[in-house]
């Protein structure tokens, strides 16, 4: 390029899908994963939901219109509130628990590795946990606002904390 030549280019923004045009001087690799903001229909970022097919999701993204859910399948998904079922399943998660792959109960809150499939190697914290399925907030993945789903039986606790056993969490809910 001639060197009075301005150099731009286009970017998509991640909460709007805007697209803005800006000089590739002004631009910077980063590792940071973006984190929307706001709410729309009553949810936000992170919550719990169910579509009315009973699939689990967790929000990854809220835009003006829509919702990013990110499925319990790996895929995500736009959709508007009205196709949620009515209100998140939050409180739901938080009583939840599953057992890893060495059959340690693992709940909402725990440091986890991902030993198997596309995230294996992966650490995080288990943001929420559906049926066998545990959603994982990890820094390693710069996508869906860092959020994975995985298996219970793909993961491990992280750490060398002792856990309750199945048995005695079970106890514990009578």
């Amino acid at each position: 390029t001639p060197p009075d030549a301005i150099d731009a280019c286009v970017v998509i923004l991640d909460l709007t899908s805007e697209e803005i045009t800006v000089f590739t001087d002004d631009l910077r690799i980063s590792d940071e994963v973006a984190k929307g903001s706001g709410s729309l229909g009553g949810y936000k970022m992170f919550d719990l939901v169910a579509m009315k097919d009973q699939m689990r999701g967790i929000i990854v993204r809220v835009g003006r219109e829509k919702l990013s859910i990110l499925l319990q399948g790996g895929a995500v998904q736009q959709v508007v509130p009205s196709d949620l079922q009515y209100g998140n399943r939050n409180m739901e998660s938080k009583r939840s628990i599953t057992l890893d792959a060495r059959k340690q109960a693992v709940s909402v809150n725990d440091a986890v590795k991902v030993l198997d499939g596309p995230f294996k190697g992966y650490k995080g914290k288990v943001k929420h946990i559906s049926r066998h399925f545990v959603f994982i907030h990890s820094n390693q993945h710069g996508q869906d606002s860092g959020m994975i789903v995985v298996s219970g039986r793909q993961i491990a606790l992280a750490g060398s904390r002792n856990k309750q056993s199945l048995a005695d969490l079970l106890n514990d809910k009578k």
